[in-house]
């Protein structure tokens, strides 16, 4: 078992009547798809477009409950009851009853709240929300849990998009089933509808290993000496970067290794969710 607590996760409950209504207006994905499956990931995105928060949500006796970024719950709550307006709902932080792990083996767990396979990656196990005094004895480091989504390409919380810039397709997040092209209207949904009819995605995030651990990455990625992309973030082995679709030849030719302007050497992986790095 490879357990580890989801330290960057923390629980918000979402109530009352109007709860499901307030959300599908405010979400990239389509809350109906709770009566198919059991979590699901999502965004919720600026008026124009650009990312501001990303999480997981799950319905449980009639509430909804978010698993939301742990430093910025309050920057949630507080952006969420200035959408209530006159809707029934109430927010309420958790954080103080619930802890959140993941289980990259998926075992179950008997004494859990809620468990579910992490939807955005089988790779990325079972997501699972326990009550403080049932905590679990963590086997693994959350870094082996971020290397693992590293590997995979996958970005989450504002210290791995920009917050008010990113684009959330240029992460992946299609890919993830996070975004739904059949519900009705959602904030910055204008910006994803052109986006993705017209074309418009020229780069995208791609995790890399690094050849030495190390503590310290510059800031762009070379192939060559051609620049291809720019560092998103990182651990002492593993990496995000965002990677140039206009290099896909270059990056092919010479099999995606690189180097950062400090002269690190590293091995980027094209996410398996890349339509375009893997055709």
């Amino acid at each position: 078992m490879m357990l580890c607590p989801y330290n960057t996760r923390a629980v918000v409950a979402l109530s009352g009547a109007d709860a499901g209504q307030v959300l599908q207006g405010l979400i990239t994905n389509d809350i109906a798809l709770l009566n198919q499956h059991p979590l699901l990931y999502t965004a919720w995105l600026s008026a124009q477009g650009r990312y501001q928060f990303d999480f997981f949500l799950f319905k449980k006796d009639s509430v909804y409950y978010a698993l939301v970024e742990t430093a910025r719950v309050a920057d949630f709550t507080k952006l969420l009851k200035l959408y209530k307006l006159r809707n029934q709902m109430t927010i309420q932080d958790m954080s103080a009853e619930f802890l959140v792990y993941v289980d990259l083996a998926a075992k179950s767990h008997s004494d859990a709240f809620f468990q579910a396979k992490d939807p955005r990656h089988p790779d990325l196990g079972s997501i699972i929300v326990m009550p403080k005094n049932t905590a679990l004895e963590a086997t693994a480091n959350p870094s082996e849990h971020q290397n693992q989504r590293y590997q995979l390409g996958l970005a989450e919380g504002s210290e791995e998009l920009k917050l008010q810039k990113s684009v959330i397709l240029e992460y992946h997040f299609d890919a993830m089933n996070a975004l739904s092209w059949t519900k009705g209207c959602y904030m910055g949904q204008e910006l994803m509808a052109r986006t993705k009819h017209r074309g418009g995605i020229h780069k995208e995030a791609m995790g890399f290993k690094l050849a030495n651990p190390t503590e310290t990455l510059g800031t762009d990625i070379f192939c060559k000496d051609t620049k291809v992309g720019s560092l998103l973030c990182h651990t002492q082995s593993h990496g995000l970067a965002l990677i140039r679709h206009e290099h896909k030849d270059l990056l092919q030719t010479h099999q995606f290794k690189a180097r950062d302007d400090l002269g690190n050497t590293l091995q980027l992986i094209p996410s398996p969710l890349s339509t375009f790095f893997n055709s």
